[in-house]
């Protein structure tokens, strides 16, 4: 009998955790969904924040929060382990917002996630050039930047 109520008592919490980020999600109050998003996006719950950061992209664009939805949103691919596509919003976010205080990071980013995309020596070295020539390019274009010698680095190993 004790274990049915704490199933139940279980089922009902699971529930309305699930109700209120269902809330924001079709909530069109949009600083909401932002402030969600960014807090989900700190407690590490990227699944949560990637659907949020995704809606918020098209709908804060240009404004002065595009840039910071655009950060979060390329990070969170990054945190969910898709480099690949992570590398492609570092590189439009370095392009789309050049004098962003962030822009020097996310073009390290680009390179540093198509680094980590390579496989082994034996296989398609694709990602490796990429990476190669991403980190190259961050040298040559940032050559006050403290993320210098970690390129080199990378680009050595």
């Amino acid at each position: 009998m004790l274990k049915r109520i704490v199933y139940i008592a279980l089922i009902i919490v699971s529930a309305t955790a699930c109700s209120e980020y269902q809330k924001v999600l079709k909530s069109t109050d949009l600083n909401l969904k932002y402030t969600k998003a960014v807090e989900y996006y700190n407690e590490e719950k990227y699944n949560k924040a990637y659907p949020l950061f995704d809606e918020l992209l098209g709908l804060y664009r240009g404004t002065q929060k595009a840039a910071d939805v655009y950060y979060y949103f390329a990070y969170t691919n990054y945190h969910l382990g898709d480099y690949i596509l992570a590398a492609y919003h570092f590189k439009n976010f370095s392009k789309t917002f050049p004098t962003h205080e962030k822009a020097e990071e996310c073009a390290f980013m680009v390179g540093y996630c198509y680094y980590l995309e390579s496989p082994a020596y034996s296989l398609d070295q694709t990602y490796t050039y990429k990476a190669i020539n991403e980190l190259q390019l961050f040298v040559n274009t940032h050559q006050d930047s403290e993320r210098l010698l970690q390129c080199n680095d990378l680009i050595i190993e």
